[in-house]
């Protein structure tokens, strides 16, 4: 017994030696870098079963958001990187950051997700190796000193075996003094000059590059499959767009329409394809049909897959006489302003007690579809036929459309570029494809570029 007892002592002593290193750690990282902690989450996989140490991971997230251009951060090998832009704040499940570019130990620029832990470990023990929404980290930030790596950290790689960069967080990071905005950091991309005309200029390079792969698209799948799949990845934001995705290739326009047509209600149709319901008997799919979508919990509750699917079912039942082609095709030609075409993409909730409930597809649904859908893809077919007179309406209803909601990435241009240009005033979505054309060119470079040394 007595044997047993001093062991739980030593196990308790050395547990409690653990931990003050762990706070004496946060207590600098938090003095240093602790405006902006509640502003960052953490590791959206793990967090049931966290350990004691959760605020410890959160404060180094907010010391990596504070990175400034030009700062310099240690590899575990020693070598020397050099943070161009740490990235965004991811806004669903996956990696902590997006995008960041840092220039490794060679002078490569280097680009990718970067996913941070406090310990090595980390990225095994959250099993983020098995993930495959993990498959775009580069860069795996610990606050875990220097020193030999454990056999968790020798194998820090993604699921298709690409090792990672291991960077650490010191707390004595400092910045080059000459780089002190990321514009400056790569010139050309965002000028001093930056006016609404050249947003808008930006923002219809953006429309016209969506109406290229959208014919493409239009040429591989035909018109109505391509309405389709383009109207379906609109409803599926950031977390689900690969849910939906494959909601339009396990029941393509044409099963559905012949289904409808059969009997089948489209609802009970895609809440099958959805993988939320049995399979309708007259329902014909083909014999090679994929398995149902993994979806990503959590978000607003409107935004559940089976409300947007039920959206999806509504949208459907209009273009069931005429396709989905030719029905945008008229609303476009059609409309005398954005405000009409928006509208023919709300779907409200049936009424219940004689209450409206909220909508299935909302006016801000509406108007995402409209942009990053519909009027780029049918400025495309237009264009395809030479029809001149419909491309020229798309482009016309694009540049006089609203705003639409902020997101992640047009929030975080507008928090970039206030130092340098004071309040930014954005005022439609013309101007809002403008900032994130020019987040993509800021962010654009070599992709998952592999660590140098043998270390990593």
């Amino acid at each position: 017994m007595n044997g047993t007892l001093r062991k739980e002592r030593i196990s308790l002593l050395r547990r409690a030696v653990r931990i003050r290193r762990i706070q004496e750690r946060t207590r600098d990282y938090a003095l240093q870098y602790g405006h902006g902690i509640s502003q960052i989450s953490r590791c959206r996989v793990c967090e049931r079963g966290r350990s004691d140490f959760d605020g410890n991971e959160r404060v180094l997230q907010a010391a990596w958001k504070r990175q400034l251009p030009g700062s310099e951060v240690i590899g575990r090998d020693g070598t020397s990187y050099t943070v161009i832009y740490p990235g965004r704040p991811a806004d669903g499940s996956g990696p902590d950051f997006r995008d960041a570019v840092m220039r490794g130990p060679n002078g490569q620029i280097l680009r990718g997700d970067v996913e941070i832990h406090i310990r090595n470990s980390g990225w095994r023990a959250h099993r983020h190796h098995l993930d495959p929404r993990y498959n775009g980290v580069a860069f795996h930030v610990t606050g875990e000193p220097q020193g030999p790596l454990s056999g968790n950290g020798l194998s820090a790689s993604t699921v298709s075996r690409r090792p990672l960069h291991l960077l650490v967080l010191s707390g004595s990071e400092k910045a080059d003094p000459d780089l002190e905005q990321v514009p400056n950091v790569l010139p050309g991309v965002l000028s001093d000059g930056l006016t609404p005309e050249v947003l808008s200029e930006a923002g219809d390079q953006r429309f016209l590059s969506k109406s290229s792969g959208l014919s493409i698209m239009l040429r591989a799948q035909g018109g109505d499959q391509a309405v389709w799949s383009a109207v379906l990845d609109c409803l599926g934001y950031s977390r689900n767009r690969r849910g939906f995705r494959r909601v339009s290739s396990r029941l393509p326009w044409e099963a559905l329409v012949r289904g409808m047509r059969a009997g089948v209600g489209a609802s009970e149709a895609l809440m099958w394809a959805g993988g939320f319901g049995p399979k309708p008997n007259d329902l014909l799919t083909g014999p090679s049909v994929r398995d149902a979508p993994d979806w990503t919990p959590g978000g607003r509750p409107d935004n559940r897959p089976e409300r947007r699917l039920m959206a999806a079912a509504v949208l459907a039942e209009r273009w069931n006489n005429d396709g989905p082609l030719n029905s945008v095709i008229d609303l476009v030609r059609n409309s005398s302003g954005p405000g009409e075409l928006i509208d023919a993409f709300r779907v409200d909730e049936p009424r219940t007690n004689s209450v409206r409930s909220r909508a299935l597809l909302g006016t801000g649904r509406a108007r995402e579809i409209t942009v990053n859908a519909i009027l780029p893809l049918i400025h495309g077919w237009s264009l395809m036929v030479d029809r001149w007179d419909v491309s020229e309406k798309a482009l016309i209803l694009y540049r006089h459309h609203p705003k639409l909601p902020m997101n992640t990435v047009t929030r975080e241009m507008v928090s970039l570029l206030k130092p340098g240009h004071g309040t930014l005033k954005i005022r439609s979505a013309r101007e809002q494809q403008g900032l994130i054309l020019m987040y993509r060119a800021m962010t654009a470079g070599p992709v998952y570029a592999l660590p140098q040394t043998s270390d990593n």
